[in-house]
C-alpha cells in the first residue's frame, strides 16, 4: 500500500528557535515578552499516531458557473442561466466566429450602452466573503472601446464587497469598492485576448493575481487603497457594474467562475488549451492496475500506438504497462506502482510520443491533478506532568486544536492556519522532550527551569514547507510556525489566524490600554465595544483561569501584536495577523501562548512567556540592574494613620517613600509624569511647584537610592 511522502529534512526544535530566531530584547530571555493571547494551541501530545491514508482522486477543476455565450447565456452546467438586457429588439447579439478565432462558435457582443447578460439570481451561489475563487474569460475589443468598462462583476456595493473584472487593450483591473488593483500600459493589438483574476483567499485585495493572455501580470493600486475582501451577494452580471454603469464595448466570450485558486499551469491550459486530455479517477492507494483515458483534439493517434509511446512521470514508481488504442482519438492507459512512497499533491503528467500522431512533429503532454484527501489523524503532547494535553487534528487539509486540562477540555476543537486558502498537510511529526535551567538577567526568580514536551508538525502548506511547533509545559503551553528559507515563501503574503472556541460560561477580562481592565465578561454575551486587548484572563469555574497572550514577537519582525476579535453569535475569540511580503531568508511567526493555573495568582508566577521568548543576544549585560521600586502615582492622596501626612505630587512625598526604600530594602523610586508645569516643543520649561528634582535626585543619592523619573 501506498504511503503519504515523509519528509526527513526538518531541524530539530531548538535549532530552529535558537537559530531562526536569535534575538532578544533585555533579559537573558528575551524580557520584553508581549503577552497576546492567540488559543491556537494545538495538541501536543507525546503520543503520536500513525499518517493518515491518502485516499487522491482526479481533481478536474470543475467550473461553479460556465456561460460559453455561444448563442445564449445559459450556464453549461444547467444551473445558473443568465438573461439578456436589454430584451426584445434591442437585445445584445451573438456574432460567429472567423475560422480559427475564439472559443465555440459564437461570442456576445455589447454596445457599450445598456447591453449586459443579468445573473443577479445566482450572486449567492458565487464564492462569498474571503473564500478563494479564480474568473477567467475571453475578450475582443476596439480601439474606440470605453476605458475601464466591466467585463464581470458580482457582490454588494461597499467596501471590499464587490469583485468586478475590467479587461480592454490597455489595462486590466480588478475593483473590491474602495480599491482598483491591475495594470495599464499594456497595449495588446487587435483581436481576441484571454483574462483570469486569480484570488487565492487570503483576504486582501492586493493578493489578486490578473493574467493576460495566460502571463501573470504586474499589477499595482490604481486607485484606493487595499482592502479586506467580504464579497457580498447582491448583484451579479457581465458586461455591467454594480452601480448600474460601465457597460463593456466589445464582444465577450466564455466566461467561467471558479470556486478555487487556478495554479499558473491550470491558466495556461484555459488560454492555450493542450491537444491532448487525461481524464479518469484514481485512487492513490491503489494506482497499480488503474486506467486513464487520453483524448486527442485536433489530430488522430497513428494506427498503432505502443506501450513505449506512452510515459508517465510525477510520482516515483509509477509507470505505464499497457496502451490500448480505443479509437482515432482515444487511448485507454494502464498504470502500474510499485509501492514506493508517493509525495501528495503531485500531478500525473502523460506524454504521447510524435511517433503516435498522424501529423504530429512534438509531442503532446497532458495532466491529471491528484487531489490528497486525508482521513482525520490526531497527534498529542502532554506536559512533563501529564496534566495539560494538547490535541491536534488534521483532516481534509485543515488543521485545528483542542486544550485540556487534567482531563477536562479549556479550548474546543478551534481551527488554525497559516495561510489562507491553501491545504495544509502534514508529511511527518516528531517528538521530544527538553529539561534545563538557565539565568535571567532581572525578574521574579534567580534560576529557571525550561521543562516542557514538544511536538514538531512538518507541513506543506500550498507548496512551502513550514514547521508547526508545540511546547507544552505544566502551567502553559505555546506554539508557532516555523520555515526555512525557500523561493516558494518569499515574496509571499501569510495569514496566521487562529480561533479560540472557549465555554459561554467562561468569564474574561483583558487589558484596556491606561484605563481599567475590561470585565468581567461572560464569553457567551461578549460586548460590542471596546475592542479586546491583550493579554486575555479567563476564568473558566472549576477548570480554574486561562490568560492568552503571545511571546518572542521581536524576533517575528513579519508580523504586529496580535489582534483579538470577537466572533459574532458565538462563545469564542479569534485572531487574524497578516504579514507583509516575507523577505528572504527563515520565517517564523510569534509563539501564541496559554497559561493555566488554579489561581490567578498562578498565571502571574508562570516563566512560559520567558521560557519562549529567543535567549538574550547582549554580551555584556553588567550595565542592567535590577530591583525593586516604590511607584508614587499608586500613593497619591493617601493619609497616613496619624494624619499628619498626605501623600501629593510634591518633594515631601518622593523622599518619604526614599525613606521606605531604604528601610525595606528597596533599591527604586519610581515618579511618573505630571512634575512639570510647562512644556514647550517637548522642552519643559518649568517644574511643577513644590516638586524639585535636584534636592530629589540628591536625597536620593545620599541614600543610595536609585530614582528614575518619567
Amino acid at each position: 500500500m501506498a504511503r503519504p511522502y515523509i519528509a526527513d529534512k526538518r531541524l530539530a526544535v531548538v535549532h530552529v528557535l535558537r537559530t531562526a530566531l536569535g534575538k532578544v530584547h533585555a533579559g537573558t530571555r528575551s524580557a520584553w515578552v508581549l503577552l497576546v493571547l492567540a488559543p491556537v494551541l494545538l495538541s501536543l501530545g507525546l503520543t503520536l499516531h500513525a499518517p493518515p491514508q491518502v485516499n487522491a482522486q482526479s481533481m478536474s477543476r470543475e467550473p461553479i458557473a460556465h456561460w460559453p455565450l455561444d448563442n445564449d447565456a445559459n450556464d453549461a452546467g444547467g444551473n445558473y442561466h443568465g438573461t439578456l438586457q436589454p430584451s426584445g429588439n434591442g437585445a445584445p447579439v451573438f456574432v460567429q466566429h472567423s475560422a480559427g478565432e475564439g472559443v465555440g462558435s459564437h461570442a456576445l457582443r455589447l454596445d457599450g450602452s445598456n447591453d449586459f447578460v443579468a445573473l443577479g439570481a445566482h450572486a449567492s451561489n458565487f464564492p462569498q466573503g474571503k473564500s478563494a475563487r479564480s474568473i477567467t474569460g475571453w475578450f475582443s475589443v476596439g480601439s474606440s472601446a470605453i476605458a475601464r468598462s466591466t467585463f464581470f462583476a458580482y457582490g454588494t456595493r461597499a467596501n471590499g464587497q464587490l469583485f468586478a473584472i475590467s479587461a480592454d487593450r490597455t489595462q486590466a483591473t480588478v475593483g473590491v469598492t474602495g480599491h482598483q488593483w491591475g495594470i495599464t500600459g499594456l497595449n495588446l493589438d487587435a483581436g481576441w485576448h484571454h483574462i483570469a483574476a486569480i484570488y487565492p483567499g487570503n483576504g486582501r485585495s492586493d493578493a489578486i493575481k490578473i493574467y493576460v493572455d495566460g502571463v501573470l501580470q504586474t499589477s499595482g493600486t490604481l486607485a484606493g487603497t487595499p482592502r479586506a475582501i467580504n464579497t457580498g451577494s447582491s448583484i451579479a452580471q457581465i458586461g455591467r457594474n454594480a452601480a448600474g454603469d460601465s457597460y463593456y464595448q466589445g464582444d465577450i466570450d466564455d466566461v467561467r467562475v471558479y470556486g478555487v485558486e487556478l495554479s499558473a499551469a491550470e491558466v495556461m491550459d484555459l488560454y492555450s488549451p493542450s491537444p491532448l486530455q487525461a481524464s479518469g479517477e484514481l485512487v492513490e492507494t491503489d494506482l497499480n492496475g488503474a486506467t486513464i483515458t487520453l483524448t486527442l483534439v485536433g489530430d488522430e493517434f497513428a494506427a498503432t500506438v505502443s506501450n513505449s509511446h506512452v510515459t508517465v512521470s510525477g510520482l516515483s514508481g509509477v509507470s505505464v504497462t499497457s496502451v490500448v488504442r480505443d479509437s482515432d482519438t482515444q487511448l485507454s492507459v494502464t498504470l502500474a506502482h510499485d509501492g514506493s512512497d508517493i509525495s501528495m499533491h503531485t500531478p500525473l503528467t502523460f506524454t504521447v510520443a510524435a511517433a503516435a500522431l498522424v501529423s504530429g512533429e512534438d509531442p503532446v503532454s497532458a495532466e491529471l491533478l491528484v487531489n490528497a484527501v486525508f482521513e482525520a489523524v490526531t497527534y498529542t503532547v502532554s506536559s512533563p506532568d501529564g496534566s495539560l494535553t494538547a490535541t491536534v487534528t488534521a483532516e481534509g487539509g485543515n488543521l485545528s486544536y483542542v486544550v485540556s486540562r487534567d482531563g477536562d477540555e479549556l479550548i474546543a476543537e478551534s481551527a488554525l492556519s497559516i495561510r489562507d486558502g491553501s491545504d495544509h498537510l502534514v508529511v511527518g511529526s516528531q517528538a521530544a522532550s527538553h529539561d534545563s535551567t538557565w539565568e535571567p538577567t532581572w525578574g521574579l526568580y534567580e534560576t529557571i527551569r525550561d521543562h516542557h514536551n514538544s511536538l514538531t508538525l512538518n507541513l506543506d502548506v500550498g507548496g512551502i514547507e513550514f514547521d508547526l511547533v508545540f511546547r507544552v509545559f505544566n502551567d502553559g503551553l505555546g506554539f508557532r510556525f516555523a520555515a526555512d528559507e525557500q523561493p516558494a515563501l518569499t515574496g509571499t503574503t501569510l495569514d496566521f489566524n487562529v480561533r479560540y472556541n472557549l465555554d459561554a460560561s467562561y468569564e474574561a477580562w483583558w487589558a484596556n490600554g491606561e484605563h481599567s481592565p475590561e470585565g468581567p465578561h461572560a464569553l457567551g454575551s461578549l460586548p460590542g465595544s471596546p475592542a479586546i486587548g491583550t493579554p486575555v484572563v479567563i476564568d473558566a469555574g472549576t477548570h480554574g483561569f486561562m490568560a492568552l497572550l503571545e511571546s518572542d514577537l521581536y524576533s517575528a519582525d513579519a508580523f504586529a501584536s496580535i489582534p483579538f476579535a470577537r466572533v459574532s453569535g458565538e462563545s469564542a475569540i479569534e485572531s487574524e495577523s497578516r504579514s507583509g511580503a516575507i523577505p528572504a531568508g527563515d520565517f517564523i511567526t510569534p509563539w501564541r501562548v496559554v497559561l493555566v493555573g488554579d489561581t490567578p495568582g498562578d498565571l502571574l508566577e508562570s516563566t512560559v512567556a520567558v521560557n519562549l521568548a529567543a535567549p538574550l543576544a547582549l554580551d555584556d549585560t553588567t550595565w542592567i540592574e535590577p530591583g525593586k521600586a516604590f511607584f508614587n502615582f499608586r500613593t497619591l492622596g493617601y493619609e497616613t494613620d496619624d494624619g499628619t501626612f498626605t501623600y501629593e505630587n510634591n518633594t515631601a512625598s518622593v523622599q518619604r517613600l526614599i525613606d521606605h526604600a531604604v528601610d525595606l530594602g528597596f533599591e527604586y523610586v519610581n515618579t511618573d509624569g505630571k512634575w512639570f508645569d510647562q512644556i514647550d516643543n517637548g522642552v519643559i520649561v518649568s517644574q511643577l511647584p513644590g516638586f524639585d528634582v535636584s534636592t530629589i535626585l540628591a536625597y536620593a543619592e545620599a541614600n543610595e537610592i536609585y530614582t528614575t523619573i518619567y
